[in-house]
């Protein structure tokens, strides 16, 4: 089984099912959000945990600017890949939360690298330009059996 990365965009509650059918399946799964970071250090200027309007505005305002002056989705992106490349364990690091431009150069840059998108009743992705592997609808009966086999299409365990 090769190494993956998806780059997951969608329902959160599909992307929790696309992660559970992966975990029961023997891939063993990193997730990333660079947001957490962000949430990780809020705590240290005050914030109380909970995820409130203004919290939500507090993370977008410092993604932008950790962005602006670190390039820390670049930064924080990369630094994780590497050491999912690796690790002996991993085999699937699901990206969350992951910018248009930056799951473009990723996609460019790491040919092991996929946009997936799960939505309800396969809604189309937005922005419309992005090139996705697959597209699900969570709702499927057959969900979990399709994520399945386009993991193992995606890691060589299977043919077209």
């Amino acid at each position: 089984m090769g190494k993956l990365i998806i780059i997951l965009n969608g329902v959160s509650g599909g992307k929790t099912k696309f992660i559970e059918t992966a975990k029961a399946n023997d891939y063993w799964v990193w997730n990333l959000n660079d947001r957490n970071v962000l949430s990780m250090l809020s705590y240290k200027v005050g914030w109380d945990g909970n995820r409130t309007k203004q919290y939500y505005e507090f993370i977008e305002e410092f993604e932008q600017l950790v962005d602006k002056y670190f390039n820390f989705e670049d930064w924080y992106l990369h630094n994780m890949i590497s050491k999912f490349t690796k690790d002996d364990k991993a085999n699937l690091l699901i990206i969350h939360n992951c910018k248009p431009e930056m799951a473009t150069k990723l996609k460019e840059e790491f040919s092991n690298c996929f946009l997936v998108g799960v939505w309800d009743q396969i809604e189309p992705p937005s922005p419309a330009d992005e090139e996705y592997f697959a597209i699900f609808d969570w709702h499927d009966e057959n969900y979990s059996e399709k994520v399945l086999l386009v993991l193992k299409e995606l890691s060589g365990e299977v043919k077209e």
